[in-house]
């Protein structure tokens, strides 16, 4: 935990996303001493919580699934409050990628129209 806290220090010094996966067996304390750490730089970070086994289905969800639910946390969090870097325009740009990707990915896959999936209305087969 102290190699995350300093890693996490030099990402916000030097203006520096930085993102870690965090594992292990229930019960070992993952979420007590995640909340250790985040708690030194509650000034400067807002954390985004997410349970798979509560919010996602954990046999059967893909990462894609996951990126989803980060993706609307993001704009919940940034339609209550403003986040910096994340202005209103820039959220409706980040989400229709995201829309134009899912879409073209979905629509192949299935054999779809994009436009079923809020994307272009390109067929795929």
């Amino acid at each position: 935990m102290e190699y995350l806290k300093v890693r996490i220090d030099d990402a916000l010094n030097a203006g520096l996303d930085y993102r870690a996966f965090l594992m292990g067996h229930p019960g070992v304390g993952k979420t007590t001493e995640l909340l250790r750490v985040i708690g030194n730089f509650s000034s400067q970070l807002e954390p985004l919580r997410i349970s798979i086994l509560s919010e996602l289905n954990p046999g059967a969800f893909r990462y894609y699934d996951l990126l989803l639910l980060i993706l609307i946390r993001v704009v919940e969090k940034a339609s209550s409050h403003p986040i910096a870097g994340f202005e209103e325009h820039n959220l409706n740009a980040l989400l229709d990628r995201v829309r134009r990707h899912l879409s073209t990915k979905w629509a192949k896959h299935l054999s779809t129209s994009g436009a079923d999936w809020g994307g272009p209305n390109r067929a795929h087969g």
